[in-house]
């Protein structure tokens, strides 16, 4: 009798405790609060970063049970609403994207330190992600991170390897190879005046892609927008007029496709899968739809390398930037929102997305590219790497990204289609710098005692 109680009270033990640990499993999936589904909000992108992004919500739903809403939208509406959502403390959004630092230092206050869930759950972020781009998501005095990388990538060279091959071309090796290269691989066959292929393509559309293009160039070059301390701009140094003057010079003097003024990084790349531009310089998250035979007609003739240097030098200056995820302080969903976040960022996930061929990625762990499936997906992805490992962040500005970008890119739209000399363009566009730099960056920079 004894003996039998004594197993009854066992058995509804053993129940009680399974009981309590299958409601500690749920509480990842439903909220106690309210009895709810737990539904995670997040403003995401569209283009191949959506498609992406899309794909890795189905898979975490259907691992975890969470549900994960997505409000695509394009740059601009996305920006504006991510920041008005945090700084408003409407508190709409659960997982905040960050573009880089360029909405990073107006953001981060309004963001939760992901540390304490990384000592809690022993994640160490250096173990295998790519340390120059972890730290980007670094802010603060303490320097805390507030946001992990899950999509990064360096600016290269998307070449067609025959072209350059066939007529002789070498690979760029500082800018001004660059800028010939584009004039020789510029191909009219038969003299009429239209080219059967351009020597290469900008991004022209004012605003966020003509802003990533010039500014990337700019780098390259060996320049920048202001100093690093912010003491003067410098866009009007030798560097930054000789990338603007070759910049506009590859569209005025008929060497990319006609229309790209207007283009966005999507036409660039519609462009070389239709083999229509023998080389173009980008963010280094494309290579799959160029390798996909389904997509691109050149698919066996694209390679990759890194961008030249300096007409006067041998270093390469590479610009990275990409997307990183973060967690706004007024989610009420915040362990949910981590655990997307650790399973963005996932040896398996990370793998997984490489390998697809409908949005491409830029992993951000040193195993993926190890990985023996991405190395015959990516066979250049050796390029990809070294441009990361080498690479230093874009700047954000301070907060004032979005001031920076249209006064840049507004110059550069009105330029694209006059005979403006490089060197007025860059005057033109520093008066709009300096009175951003005086009124907006350097009283910010004072406000934080630095």
């Amino acid at each position: 009798m004894w003996r039998s109680r004594k197993r009854v009270c066992r058995i509804a033990l053993n129940v009680c405790l399974l009981g309590l640990s299958l409601l500690l499993l749920a509480g990842l999936q439903v909220s106690a609060a309210s009895g709810k589904q737990v539904v995670l909000h997040q403003i995401t992108s569209t283009g191949a970063h959506g498609r992406m992004m899309s794909y890795i919500v189905e898979l975490f739903e259907e691992k975890t049970g969470i549900k994960v809403e997505l409000e695509p939208l394009p740059n601009d509406p996305r920006r504006t609403k991510i920041v008005n959502d945090l700084v408003s403390g409407a508190g709409q959004n659960d997982l905040v994207l960050m573009d880089g630092k360029s909405w990073g230092d107006v953001i981060w206050p309004y963001l939760v330190d992901l540390e304490p869930f990384m000592n809690r759950d022993k994640y160490n972020p250096y173990e295998d992600l790519i340390k120059p781009v972890v730290d980007v998501g670094r802010f603060g005095p303490k320097q805390h991170l507030f946001a992990l990388p899950y999509r990064y990538s360096g600016w290269i060279i998307y070449y067609r390897k025959d072209l350059f091959s066939k007529h002789g071309v070498q690979l760029p090796k500082t800018w001004e190879d660059y800028y010939q290269a584009a004039k020789k691989l510029t191909i009219d066959s038969n003299g009429d005046g239209k080219p059967e292929i351009y020597g290469t393509a900008i991004s022209g559309k004012q605003g966020v892609y003509s802003m990533n293009d010039i500014e990337s160039w700019i780098t390259g070059h060996g320049g920048g927008i202001f100093a690093p301390d912010y003491s003067r701009v410098t866009i009007t140094d030798k560097p930054a007029i000789k990338a603007i003057e070759r910049w506009l010079g590859v569209y005025r003097n008929g060497w990319t496709p006609p229309g790209s003024n207007t283009y966005v990084d999507e036409s660039r790349i519609t462009a070389m899968q239709q083999g229509r531009i023998a080389f173009w310089s980008c963010w280094g998250i494309y290579p799959q739809l160029m390798l996909d035979p389904k997509q691109s007609r050149v698919y066996d003739k694209v390679d990759l390398a890194l961008i030249p240097s300096p007409d006067d030098s041998s270093e390469r200056y590479i610009p990275i930037s990409g997307w990183s995820m973060g967690i706004s302080k007024y989610s009420k969903h915040k362990d949910e929102a981590w655990e997307f976040i650790k399973f963005i960022t996932s040896p398996d996930i990370q793998q997984k997305v490489a390998v697809m061929k409908d949005f491409g990625n830029g992993p951000v762990r040193l195993s993926t590219y190890k990985d023996p499936q991405v190395k015959e997906s990516i066979p250049r992805s050796d390029v990809m790497l070294e441009s990361l490992l080498s690479g230093k962040a874009r700047p954000g500005y301070v907060g004032y990204f979005a001031d920076v970008e249209e006064t840049v890119s507004a110059g550069l739209s009105g330029a694209l289609v006059k005979n403006t000399k490089a060197s007025e363009v860059a005057a033109t566009i520093a008066k709009g710098l300096q009175s951003i730099l005086k009124n907006k960056i350097q009283p910010t920079l004072e406000s934080q005692g630095k």
